[in-house]
């Protein structure tokens, strides 16, 4: 089993977070969408912070500065053989950068700016995005989080 790191960026603005809208390839939600953080595999020779920053430049076009994690996931995938460890880097924007530059890019189909209220009701992954990152957001994160261990088809 392929063994995969990704870095994700949690780019937080006032009392909102940027989120990417994937397409939702996972059966039977064929042609729907999800949010999640900007994020992808960790590149030879760049740190997991650098990867955050990366894919928040390629995935919706905004400079950030990375900061710190906040949340860290582990799954397998049977269909694609790997195991992945995810790490969500705390970013803001990077000096001088604006919203206004924000686009979705790569193989995203929107971004966004989603606080508590726009985010309810939205297919927002993973879970923790959904429900728990608002309060988490509103304390400053205050303490790292371990979300557990999720085996997929």
């Amino acid at each position: 089993m392929k063994v995969r790191i990704r870095g994700a960026a949690v780019i937080v603005v006032g009392n909102g977070i940027v989120f990417a809208s994937h397409p939702d390839n996972r059966t039977p939600r064929r042609n729907q969408t999800f949010w999640s953080p900007p994020g992808g595999g960790v590149e030879k020779g760049e740190s997991i912070l650098q990867s955050a920053e990366r894919e928040a430049l390629e995935e919706v076009s905004l400079r950030v500065v990375a900061e710190r994690p906040i949340y860290a996931q582990e799954f397998t995938s049977e269909s694609f053989g790997n195991r992945t460890l995810e790490l969500f880097i705390l970013c803001r924007l990077a000096d001088g950068e604006s919203l206004d530059n924000m686009k979705a890019d790569h193989e995203i189909t929107d971004a966004a700016l989603l606080t508590r209220q726009t985010s309810a009701g939205e297919q927002i992954l993973p879970e923790v995005f959904a429900s728990q990152v608002w309060d988490d957001l509103d304390a400053g994160f205050p303490e790292f989080r371990y979300l557990g261990f999720l085996a997929i088809p």
